[in-house]
């Protein structure tokens, strides 16, 4: 049995229907005061001000698919704003226990990526590259200006890796938890302590698009293929609780892989005794603790 194990995915994955209904509730709570929508993408945002106390909604369209989210919270000119970056094939409300947690010291805004909670499937196949990309069209399309700290779990904290390392004169830090490690090197890893047949159903058939967002994994080499910036400082939060043989095996392989991610620059690696792969979850003070470390004193 293989189900125990997947290093991108939340603990307990919910039905769609029910990651559906969360979705809705949670941003239909951003509706108390609702700016207008966004439906457009274009280049940097150019200012964001958002008064204490409001909140508001946004739809981009990108390439002809419509991504939903929304923000709350207030910022004062050229304070960053933290942007949270769900798991995968989990919507943004996902991390609305850190958006409540920070909402009274920073703007908070999330979203659903394509085809995940209220937001439009994608038109076609699905790379990691795409949702990267699709990442920064939100950003400017729903006018949330930089600088940013992102909060990212799983496949959020890799796509906040790679944003970081294409914007980086955007980003004033982030937060990735148990990120998913770039696909080939990981594989060239875990060679060495799985079997073939787990190799190939765990590692690389997943990698390759057999995900809960069906997105092809193999762009993620290009986090370790390209430069990383030494001015971004970050923080690599790592905790794995899964039981049984195969974890057993695998567990060390993927603590060196996000202790390789967080010294590709100004990073730090943390790991988290006794939580799981959702570290904010069992750990929350400790997530809260890293993200307000960023942000500017008050």
């Amino acid at each position: 049995m293989l189900e125990p194990y997947d290093r991108h995915r939340t603990e307990a994955i919910m039905p769609e229907s029910w990651l559906r209904a969360s979705a809705a509730l949670f941003f239909a709570m951003l509706l108390v005061a609702c700016a207008p929508t966004a439906s457009n993408s274009g280049a940097e945002p150019q200012s964001s001000r958002t008064p204490a106390g409001m909140a508001r909604t946004f739809e981009v369209d990108v390439n002809g698919h419509v991504l939903r989210g929304g923000c709350r919270g207030a910022r004062e000119p050229d304070q960053p704003a933290v942007i949270l970056l769900s798991g995968l094939g989990s919507p943004g409300s996902q991390l609305s226990i850190i958006e409540h947690g920070l909402r009274d010291a920073a703007l908070v805004c999330t979203y659903d990526r394509a085809g995940v909670g209220n937001s439009d499937p994608a038109t076609g196949p699905s790379t990691f590259e795409d949702a990267v990309e699709d990442f920064a069209a939100v950003l400017a399309g729903a006018d949330i200006a930089p600088p940013y700290i992102i909060v990212g779990q799983s496949v959020g904290g890799t796509i906040a890796l790679r944003y970081a390392q294409l914007h980086p004169q955007n980003v004033s830090g982030f937060v990735a938890m148990t990120p998913g490690p770039p696909a080939t090197a990981y594989e060239a890893r875990a060679a060495a302590v799985e079997t073939p047949d787990e190799l190939q159903t765990v590692e690389i058939d997943f990698n390759n698009g057999a995900n809960e967002e069906g997105m092809n994994f193999r762009s993620t080499d290009l986090i370790l293929d390209e430069p990383f910036p030494a001015t971004v400082p970050y923080v690599v939060m790592y905790a794995e609780n899964c039981e049984g043989d195969f974890c057993d095996r695998i567990r060390p392989v993927l603590a060196a892989a996000m202790g390789e991610l967080a010294h590709l620059g100004d990073g730090r690696f943390v790991a988290v005794e006794g939580a799981g792969h959702e570290i904010f979850q069992t750990n929350l003070d400790d997530v809260l603790a890293e993200v307000r470390s960023l942000l500017p004193a008050a």
